[in-house]
């Protein structure tokens, strides 16, 4: 069984920051993270339930609520492929009470890998 909050525990942001303000965190995606395991053999690619799976961990952090939950995928685009090792930089602010924009880019070329909007 996969524990997101366990894999993505190095993904924080320092609590209680400012919502309309945008926030960046960078994150080495591990080699061996789970999620790759069958996704796909020889050629793996993060699954788009990892990245759900990061940006609600990540979202636990920064608000100080591990119950935390998402209501709903308002949006998700997901435009490049991740694979192990990569740095990835992920931009986050809330837009709305309780809307959370998240970007997530390649940390060296800016190249969009997911975009999300999601209710908390």
């Amino acid at each position: 069984m996969i524990r997101p909050e366990e894999l993505f525990h190095q993904l924080s942001s320092k609590p209680g920051l400012d919502r309309k303000a945008p926030h960046v965190v960078v994150w080495k995606v591990p080699l061996n993270l789970p999620y790759f395991e069958g996704h796909f053999p020889g050629s793996p690619i993060l699954p788009g339930i990892a990245i759900l799976d990061a940006s609600t961990v990540l979202l636990q952090s920064v608000l100080e609520n591990p119950e935390l939950k998402i209501k709903t995928v308002l949006s998700a685009k997901f435009l490049n492929l991740i694979g192990p090792g990569q740095s990835v930089r992920i931009e986050f602010q809330s837009s709305q009470p309780n809307i959370w924009n998240l970007n997530w880019k390649d940390e060296s070329s800016e190249k969009e890998f997911a975009s999300l909007k999601l209710e908390i």
